[in-house]
């Protein structure tokens, strides 16, 4: 190889690296929000599969609490319950976690499988961080 085509070479890594250094706290970042989206998710689920659904209920942002009384969310899981059987699991598939502005506002989306003895719903929870804490503000089935 050739001097000239060596300087080029080590021109591009240096620019190379240089982005990658300057891109190293949003990796990070995002790491920390999406292992700390999971852990929300992961609670929000184990109280579902629980039928523990006041503390499921307890991790929804006020905005969904405000719209949705918890005698309602209570009657549609529980009403889901009579039909399918007993959720045995919830699955976590795709997801997509977010950070946009300075500070940063986070949100994730996450597709899950309620697995419940008879059948398996699919539904993309959208969770958002507020105030330091990830919250469930909705579901949808797919």
């Amino acid at each position: 190889m050739n001097l000239r085509r060596k300087k080029i070479l080590a021109a591009v890594a240096t620019i190379w690296a240089i982005g990658m250094i300057a891109f190293i706290p949003d990796f990070v970042a995002v790491h920390r929000e999406t292992k700390s989206a999971f852990l929300t998710f992961d609670q929000y689920a184990g109280s579902l599969v629980s039928r523990n659904y006041r503390a499921a209920y307890a991790l929804c942002g006020t905005e969904f609490q405000n719209a949705t009384p918890f005698g309602v969310y209570e009657g549609t899981y529980q009403g889901l319950a009579d039909r399918l059987g007993k959720l045995q699991s919830v699955q976590r598939g795709a997801y997509e976690v977010k950070g946009r502005g300075s500070p940063a506002t986070w949100t994730a989306t996450i597709e899950t499988s309620f697995i419940y003895e008879k059948q398996t719903l699919r539904f993309r929870l959208a969770l958002r961080k507020n105030g330091g804490r990830w919250l469930v503000y909705g579901a949808e089935e797919m």
